[in-house]
């Protein structure tokens, strides 16, 4: 398993639990690209939160992730991701931020698969939308 923690912005390949292969006789997930939207201060970010209690044991690795998965349907209300909102990596064709579609990752799930990472203003954007939806 991946030592990496990843960061908000971050975006990274995971399972999708809402599409199942078809070639598996399990129906194991297809992976597909997944935004992190969430902060250090998640409780299980892997880093301590600001005033964590002293008799909580420290964690030392990432657990898990909060995360839109990003999708290449042209959807109205999805954002839209601009190759100029790549501040590393990119997408080999136009790409979509779903914000009705947030999940929570585990850290193995993700292993090393960064794809990049998207500027702060379009993961706002994202998390407005979701809070829309909230």
């Amino acid at each position: 398993m991946s030592k990496k923690v990843f960061s908000r912005g971050d975006v990274v390949w995971a399972p999708d639990f809402f599409k199942l292969s078809m070639g598996s006789e399990f129906g194991a997930p297809n992976p597909r690209p997944w935004l992190v939207i969430s902060h250090d201060n998640h409780p299980s970010s892997g880093t301590p939160p600001r005033g964590q209690a002293p008799w909580h044991p420290p964690r030392t690795a990432c657990e898990e992730y909060v995360a839109l998965s990003l999708t290449t349907t042209e959807r109205e209300i999805a954002v839209r991701i601009q190759d100029s909102d790549w501040i590393t990596g990119g997408g080999p064709e136009d790409s979509y931020i779903v914000p009705w579609n947030p999940a929570t990752l585990k850290h193995g799930w993700v292993g090393d698969n960064r794809q990049g990472q998207l500027k702060e203003n379009v993961v706002e954007t994202a998390v407005e939308e979701l809070n829309t939806y909230i």
